[in-house]
């Protein structure tokens, strides 16, 4: 009798330790992006009782990202948008949220190399409005046939 008494209460001890440990630490999945250039952020976050103890984050920028920060108008991301892409409940259960899939291709920034940079610079001195009008027309119009038109033109010698 007294045998089985300890073996229940280790059970239950057991049992508990695991449901607490599943519930109280997660690792979380953010993807956050910004719809007015185009860059994306994953964010990893290994939690306890919801607040991140440890925090990775992995950036996927773009070419336009880069070339207004090189006019001195970066973007400053007020269109923002984070979801929480996945959870796993003790580091190992996928559930609520559990989104599987591709969020992002790479973004293009690997292409902008010192002589494009050097080009928008070049393009902007004689152009002292261009960063403003490459502001409004891109990242506030969302103008991308003029985007298109103005990266073909920094590509080009």
């Amino acid at each position: 009798m007294r045998n089985r008494r300890v073996l229940f209460s280790t059970v239950g001890i057991v049992i508990g330790l695991i449901v607490a440990w599943v519930s109280i630490v997660d690792l979380s999945w953010f993807v956050e992006s910004c719809p007015d250039c185009g860059s994306q952020w994953n964010s990893i976050q290994y939690r306890l009782c919801q607040f991140s103890i440890s925090q990775r984050r992995i950036t996927n920028g773009t070419m336009l990202e880069l070339v207004c920060a090189d006019l001195g108008i970066p973007c400053t991301h007020p269109n923002l948008i984070r979801r929480h892409k996945q959870r796993r409940w003790g580091l190992c259960i996928c559930w609520c949220p559990c989104h599987n899939g591709i969020d992002g291709l790479a973004g293009d920034a690997d292409d902008y190399d010192q002589a494009m940079s050097a080009r928008v610079k070049t393009l902007a001195k004689d152009n002292p409005k261009l960063g403003e009008e490459i502001r409004q027309r891109v990242l506030v119009e969302h103008d991308y046939e003029y985007w298109h038109a103005f990266a073909e033109r920094m590509k080009a010698p």
